[in-house]
């Protein structure tokens, strides 16, 4: 966190003497996770991915039968109009 906290420090240093910056303090907080996560066990890794992407795979295809039914409504009905 340490680390963190001295971009921070000098991401600030440099927008208050006018400059480009580095980059955004979120990048570097994002950075940090990164490296952190980087020192785990690749086991770990891979049931975190699982664990946070298992939601979003149940949420789709909760939902596919619906979307495509919609899909399917609106291209019979882009038909019967074009043919009357």
């Amino acid at each position: 966190m340490a680390r963190f906290d001295d971009y921070a420090a000098k991401h600030r240093t440099i927008r208050a003497a006018g400059g480009t910056g580095l980059r955004s303090i979120p990048a570097f907080r994002a950075w940090a996770l990164a490296e952190s996560l980087a020192r785990q066990p690749a086991l770990l890794l891979r049931y975190t991915r699982v664990l946070f992407t298992q939601p979003l795979k149940r949420q789709l295809l909760d939902y596919l039968g619906y979307g495509l039914a919609l899909e399917g409504m609106s291209a019979v009905d882009r038909t019967v109009t074009l043919t009357t």
